[in-house]
């Protein structure tokens, strides 16, 4: 029999019923037995269906289903059936580049600027809709509506609470940032009741201070919201890239406004760390609290600089599917010279 400390639990729901949520628990989980034992408490089809996140991310691999993040209380899945999860163009694309990448090992390099060649090629003709998708259906856009009354498809599915496309998509951003803010409270308490604790839970009191001030940054994607916004005023955003690399190489945009399946296809969008907050920023804030603790009361942690890696677009990237990393960025780590400063 396994042991209790193998085992792991989730509380999971279908997206079209967020409040009817179940809770399971498996020995030695993977992404694969998870969705079998979600998909047959909720009465679901397995075949297509996907894991997500409480802000989305795509749940597509066992190290990150067993890491920290979605310890209790921050493991709650959403189950995606096949019918909504909208495979994009960029999706295809980035297939393509991945399975050509695999042959062009077994050839020489002519084969591989060829490839090249045909990805830049098709992601000249990239937009992030569903496929298939006719083009008279694309030019139906709704994206000039705003209330509710004005577009009932578009807000299907939606609680009723919800009377504008603004208000809930402003819903969508604010839950990601608080998403991110329970994950690192969770992180933090662990210490609650050492020295180092206590310098962690008054930086986690200033974030919270700050977030209040700019309501959990929830206008990232109201598209009239001027000072936050990351979309222009028709509600048109584009894909970052991913996280190495200036801008989408395969020109991703996307406009949640313009119709229901757009609507539906942003939520496979996430706001990704460059600097990941759980390999990185997490383990650098408990490291900056020792380092304020060894100093005798000469620094404090920069609780700033943390702020901005957490829960900033300094930080945070747009990104789509396909161009969110999940197997880790190597490459990137706090600034070890900005962690800490001289106390004020």
């Amino acid at each position: 029999m396994a042991s209790s400390s193998s085992r792991r639990a989730f509380k999971v729901c279908s997206n079209d019923k967020p409040k009817e949520r179940f809770g399971i628990s498996l020995a030695d989980a993977t992404v694969e037995s998870v969705l079998d034992k979600a998909c047959e408490k909720l009465k679901l089809s397995r075949r297509g269906a996907s894991l997500r996140t409480r802000d989305n991310t795509i749940v597509d691999n066992d190290d990150y289903l067993l890491s920290d993040d979605l310890r209790p209380p921050n493991n709650f899945l959403l189950v995606v059936p096949r019918s909504q999860n909208c495979e994009t163009v960029t999706d295809v694309l980035v297939t393509i580049e991945r399975d050509f990448g695999k042959l062009n090992k077994l050839f020489k390099d002519d084969h591989g600027k060829a490839t090249r060649e045909l990805v830049e090629y098709m992601g000249q003709l990239s937009v992030t809709s569903p496929l298939p998708s006719s083009s008279l259906e694309r030019f139906k856009s709704t994206a000039h509506l705003e209330e509710r009354r004005d577009d009932l498809d578009w807000f299907s599915g939606v609680d009723e609470e919800y009377t504008t496309k603004k208000s809930y998509m402003r819903s969508l951003a604010e839950g990601r940032i608080r998403n991110y803010y329970s994950v690192a409270r969770k992180f933090i308490m662990r210490y609650k009741d050492s020295k180092v604790g206590l310098i962690l839970v008054g930086v986690l009191k200033e974030w919270l201070t700050e977030l209040r001030k700019v309501d959990h940054f929830s206008g990232y994607f109201d598209r009239d919201d001027e000072r936050y916004r990351m979309c222009d005023k028709e509600g048109n955003f584009k894909c970052g890239g991913f996280y190495n690399e200036d801008g989408c190489r395969y020109r991703g945009n996307i406009n949640p406004y313009a119709g229901l399946k757009q609507r539906i296809n942003f939520s496979s969008w996430n706001l990704d760390h460059i600097i990941e907050k759980s390999r990185s920023v997490l383990p650098s804030l408990l490291d900056a609290a020792r380092q304020v603790e060894a100093s005798k009361g000469k620094l404090e942690v920069n609780g700033k600089y943390f702020f901005d890696c957490l829960f900033t677009d300094n930080n945070l990237k747009l990104v789509e599917r396909g161009c969110h990393i999940t197997t880790g960025h190597k490459d990137r780590e706090c600034d070890r010279d900005k962690i800490v400063r001289e106390k004020h």
